[in-house]
């Protein structure tokens, strides 16, 4: 996205549907428009001045009308999270023919900066990241019963699988294999670094600590650099195993460290 572009805060909720249907996505827009058209003349204090923030036309005053709509949806929002979305990157969704695939990652990438916030970096698990992309403040799960092999009790765990959507489509990346498939295309198209340590267990098994670290505004060095060796950082819990991307990046900075 362009730095130059201009951001609008929109409640997360109001994207539900987007990665549906063009006919949804369209729907979805009209409402994001009509609410960010109230909230701006409430925030410029004209609804003039909203639309050419917005870089709407105003046509025979009909601003006016989807101003007094966008009031009636604002009064509606449950959730307290929001995104921050490009107006330019909006109306290219609005304007142009977009596929399945450029919808969830422009969700996906809304998401992880809703996420993140004003941090550098934030620890997120799957459930947290769909979640917000479904445009809910924090994952909500189904619970799964199982037996403890070990204890012989039932457990209930949570998982990405249990996870509660109401954007139905979504649910066909409620996997790991698909949410690390969608990790990597957010790290390809919109530069997002992520990374998620390995560690051994006692009888010498390598397994993959829960969570991921991202960033999206940090490059994947950066990143490595503050999980790894930042002040927060536990180095003796952090044990061997780690995937080949990252392996140069840490024996670089260990030789630096040495040096």
């Amino acid at each position: 996205m362009a730095n130059n572009e201009v951001y609008i805060k929109i409640p997360c909720e109001l994207f539900r549907g987007f990665a549906s249907t063009a006919e949804m996505r369209q729907e979805c827009i009209d409402k994001i428009l009509d609410y960010a058209i109230y909230f701006y003349s409430e925030e410029l204090g004209d609804v003039v001045k909203a639309c050419k923030f917005l870089n709407i036309k105003n046509e025979n005053n009909a601003a006016v009308k989807w101003s007094e709509n966008g009031k009636r949806i604002s009064r509606a929002i449950s959730g307290k999270c929001y995104f921050s979305v490009g107006r330019d990157t909006l109306f290219e969704f609005k304007d142009k023919p977009k596929t399945f695939n450029q919808s969830v990652l422009l969700l996906g990438f809304l998401a992880l900066r809703s996420i993140q916030g004003k941090a550098r970096y934030f620890k997120a698990s799957n459930g947290l990241l769909l979640a917000r992309m479904d445009g809910q403040d924090k994952p909500q799960y189904f619970e799964t019963e199982q037996i403890n092999s070990k204890t012989g009790k039932k457990e209930f765990f949570r998982n990405v699988e249990g996870l509660q959507l109401h954007c139905h489509v979504l649910a066909r990346y409620a996997t790991k294999y698909k949410m690390a498939q969608l990790r990597e295309l957010l790290h390809k198209y919109y530069g997002v670094s992520f990374y998620t340590p390995k560690a051994i267990s006692r009888n010498g098994t390598e397994y993959s600590r829960k969570g991921f670290y991202f960033s999206v505004t940090m490059n994947q060095e950066e990143l490595i650099r503050e999980v790894e060796f930042g002040a927060d950082a536990k180095l003796a819990k952090k044990k061997g195993g780690l995937k080949s991307e990252t392996e140069s990046i840490l024996e670089k900075i260990r030789n630096e460290k040495k040096g």
